[in-house]
Order: C-alpha cells, then sequence, then structure tokens
C-alpha cells in the first residue's frame, strides 16, 4: 500500500508533513510565514521520487521521506502515522516498504535517526528489519539519538559518538550535531 506519492497529492501530504513536523519539533514549519517554502521543500521531495506514503481515501496513513541521499547512502526522515490509526501496527510494514524501495531506486544502504525515548518507534523499525548500529550524543538535549541502518544485512562499522560517522561511505559525513553540522 505504501507507494511514492504524486505531484497531485501535494495538498493530501501536506498536513501529515505538517503535523509529523509539529509533532518532533514543537513548532510548526509553515509559522512566522514559512508555509509557501515548506511546501516547496514538500514538492521537491515529491519530484524526486522521495515521498512515500499510504494514501487511503484522501487520508495519509502513514508517510516517509528521504530526505538526504548520495550513490551509496540515503536517511529517512518525517516517518509519520496518522494519530488515530498509531498502535495498530502500521510503521513496521509501512517503513519496510519504503527502505526496500529505497534499496532499490535510491540507495544501497537506508539510515535513519529516532529519539531514544520512542520505544514504539524503535520497535517497528527493528521489526522492519532495521538494526541499532550506534548513538549520537545531542548534548544541548542531554540524551542520544541512535542511528539506525537498514543495510539488507551488511554490518557497516560505526566510529564514535560526537565524531564522524565512517559508513565506509566516504561521500556521506556527519558530524556531532551539538556543533549545528549535519551535512553532505
Amino acid at each position: 500500500r505504501v507507494r511514492r506519492v504524486d505531484i497531485a497529492e501535494l495538498d493530501v501530504l501536506m498536513p501529515a508533513c505538517i503535523d509529523m513536523f509539529t509533532e518532533e519539533v514543537g513548532v510548526s514549519p509553515v509559522a512566522g510565514g514559512a508555509g509557501a517554502a515548506y511546501r516547496a521543500r514538500v514538492a521537491d521531495l515529491i519530484r524526486q521520487g522521495r515521498a512515500f506514503a499510504w494514501i487511503e481515501d484522501g487520508q495519509v496513513q502513514f508517510k516517509a521521506e528521504v530526505g538526504v541521499a548520495t550513490a551509496r547512502a540515503c536517511q529517512v526522515q518525517g516517518v509519520w502515522v496518522d494519530p488515530q490509526l498509531r498502535g495498530l501496527g502500521l510503521a513496521a510494514p509501512g517503513m519496510a516498504a519504503v527502505a526496500q524501495m529505497a534499496r532499490r531506486d535510491i540507495a544501497p544502504v537506508v539510515s535513519l535517526y529516532v529519539n531514544d525515548f520512542n520505544t514504539a518507534a524503535r520497535r517497528a523499525y527493528a521489526r522492519a528489519g532495521f538494526r541499532e548500529i550506534g548513538e549520537l550524543a545531542i548534548e544541548a538535549c542531554g540524551s542520544d539519538v541512535p542511528l539506525i541502518v537498514h543495510s539488507g544485512g551488511e554490518g557497516l562499522p560505526y566510529w564514535g559518538v560526537g565524531r564522524k560517522l565512517e559508513l565506509a561511505l566516504p561521500s556521506l559525513e556527519f558530524t556531532s550535531i551539538h556543533r549545528g553540522v549535519e551535512r553532505l
């Protein structure tokens, strides 16, 4: 049921994207006149074939996007399940479908970050075939954020918290987030 979102479905996807961002960050991505820029970003992800959703009767049930991608790895972001459907087991098959399509069409390694306190999401990702390979310490929050990858069973080395993640992918570089740097 999860598939790539068509640009004609932008208006259907936008409320779920706004809700996910607001839930995660605590601030609406369209606040302060930023609506056009956020809409453009979501539209760009759709056009690139990096927005995935299960849409039924014009309502988003599950969604996720691939926010960053290289030829060797990509990172899933914006994972969201309709609040009325949470706890029904939609996240695991949804993430498994996203990982399968991303590995087939975007990059052989699919990764994501998840808050350490989000045990439901961590369980869903594990059921979808993801495994935890390390943690990124975020000093400002005082918590760790697990880095989780879906690599088709291939193990990838992780080198230290707050330092570069060397995933045997020289074109993908993550540095400590407490310094405000996360780039490709």
